[in-house]
Formats: C-alpha cells, sequence, structure tokens
C-alpha cells in the first residue's frame, strides 16, 4: 500500500473469482489488473494477444486489411479491451498507472500492435481523445449506421514513446507551474528547492532556457520536441511578477530561437494577450486561435 492506501495488484484466472474469470474472457495470456484501496476495487483493466481475424469476428467489423495496410503482416496484435476506474476516484492518474502496466505485459510477450474500440460520435469520449490527440492511434474502422464507434490501432513502441515524451512534460509543469504560486516566503524561487539541474532533468533530451539571478532563478523557457521532424514547440514559459518588463521574457524569446536548428521551424500555442504581443514582436505570424477545453 502507499500513502493514499492505494495498491495494483494484477490478478489470474488463479486468484479470481470464476464468474468474473468467464464474464471478462481472462485467460492465462490476459494482462488484467485492479486498483484497490482499502481493499474496495477502484479500478479494472484487461486486454490480451488476439489474432486480426479473431477480432475481426470479435468486434463485428472488418479491421484485418486496415491492420495490414497500416502496419503490415501480424499474427497477432494486443486487444486493450477495456479500462475504468469509478467515479469519485478518477483525474488521479489510476488510469494511466493501469494502461501502462497493460503495456509492460503486451511489451513483455513481444506484441508490437495495439488495438481499442471506443466511442467518437454524437461525442467523442475522454478514452477516444487520449488515445487520438495524446497516443496518436489511427482510426482502422469505424461502425456503420451512425453508431458512433471507431476501432483504433497504434504501434506500441509509438504509444511507448509518447508516454515517455508525455511524462517528461509532466514533469516538468510540475516544477515549472510551482514557481507561479507567488506571495509565499518559502517560495520555490531559491535554488534549494527548485535548481536548474531539476529543471534540465526534467526537461530530458529536449531543449531548455533557464535565467539566473543571484540564487533565484528568474526565468525559464521550454522547447519542445514534436512529432514533426521539421516542427519543434515554444512550450513552457515563465518570469515572477516582480521580475517582468526587465527584458527577462525577451530574451528567453531569443535565446529558445536560438536553439532553433537551421532548417527547423516553430511554433506556440497561447491564450495569453500578451504572449501574442511578443510572439509577434520576434517575427511569428499567421498565428491560429482555438479554444482548448482540456
Amino acid at each position: 500500500m502507499n500513502k493514499n492506501d492505494i495498491s495494483l495488484l494484477r490478478f489470474s484466472p488463479h486468484t479470481s473469482d470464476r464468474e468474473i474469470t468467464e464474464q471478462h474472457e481472462i485467460s492465462t495470456d490476459a494482462s488484467c489488473w485492479i486498483t484497490l484501496r482499502l481493499g474496495k476495487v477502484i479500478g479494472f483493466c484487461w486486454g490480451y494477444p488476439i489474432s486480426p481475424t479473431e477480432l475481426e469476428r470479435k468486434l463485428d467489423i472488418s479491421v484485418v486489411d486496415a491492420i495490414k495496410e497500416h502496419f503490415g503482416e501480424v499474427n497477432f496484435v494486443a486487444y486493450q479491451d477495456e479500462l475504468g476506474v469509478i467515479e469519485t476516484e478518477r483525474n488521479r492518474k489510476i488510469a494511466r498507472q493501469l494502461f501502462e502496466k497493460r503495456l509492460e505485459d503486451f511489451e513483455a510477450q513481444k506484441l508490437e500492435i495495439g488495438i481499442v474500440r471506443t466511442r467518437e460520435l454524437p461525442e467523442a469520449s475522454v478514452t477516444y481523445k487520449w488515445f487520438t490527440e495524446k497516443l496518436g492511434y489511427h482510426v482502422l474502422a469505424r461502425y456503420p449506421d451512425g453508431d458512433g464507434r471507431v476501432v483504433l490501432g497504434q504501434g506500441l513502441d509509438e504509444v511507448r514513446r509518447r508516454l515517455k515524451k508525455e511524462s517528461v512534460m509532466n514533469k516538468w509543469d510540475v516544477l515549472s507551474e510551482a514557481m507561479y504560486a507567488e506571495n509565499r516566503d518559502d517560495e520555490v524561487f531559491l535554488k534549494e528547492r527548485i535548481t536548474p539541474e531539476r529543471l534540465r532533468e526534467a526537461y530530458g533530451r529536449n531543449r531548455a532556457v533557464i535565467i539566473e539571478q543571484g540564487d533565484r532563478i528568474v526565468g525559464i523557457g521550454a522547447l519542445w520536441e514534436t512529432d514533426h521532424p521539421q516542427w519543434l514547440e515554444l512550450g513552457s514559459f515563465f518570469v515572477p511578477r516582480d521580475m517582468r518588463g526587465g527584458g527577462i521574457g525577451s530574451r528567453i524569446y531569443r535565446q529558445r530561437l536560438e536553439l532553433v536548428p537551421g532548417g527547423m521551424r516553430c511554433f506556440t500555442v497561447t491564450h495569453n494577450p500578451k504572449a501574442v504581443q511578443l510572439a509577434k514582436r520576434h517575427g511569428f505570424s499567421s498565428l491560429t486561435v482555438r479554444r482548448l477545453d482540456n
């Protein structure tokens, strides 16, 4: 158990109730995990290897040709059957932990392709958005007659790469967002709390600009790699309130642009009008503004 009394447990036909085993098709080669809080099941996932032909019969929709077109000939795929967390326990990364445990099992079985069925219409589900927007899953098939369900697929090596990238970005954001909490005596600007070394470690193999003044970090700017080989993203950007107006923001912008290799392009996403003005001053144009609800 951890400090929140939550534990992740693997279970199999040997340790699970027979009724659950039969209902969820849990076999000896399946990956099945549950999350417990104080002995109560709050999350559950399972998946298993299956041939494209058997998967087509199970899902009752043509997917064999689409799998072959996207990924080539494969004998088995990893079908990510279901994953759920009770409503009161959501937004605590439990679903991600379950997903990663299942992914580790698939990787140990040398499976290369992940398949999942989810809902796109009339309103895209949270899982659909995560699989397509975060993990880059491709739509392999859409059910007809306005059903709304879709079958998605992605290479598991690409899934792992994207998860690692997301973890690095989350770690960086935790450190950088801590710097937003102002008007506190024990603020994290002191090197003992958040150091350039910690920020660069969190930043991984990406690029960062960190401006120091004495024992304070007075500016940070991120430059993220993207899925497109010719594009970089100007990411996290922050200057403490009492240091603004002194040119530090422009300095970070200039230094980040200097880190962009020749032949590559960069973009930025922001909702801050001042940030838009700053971007335009540094040559950004053709800005597209859209609302990001999540």
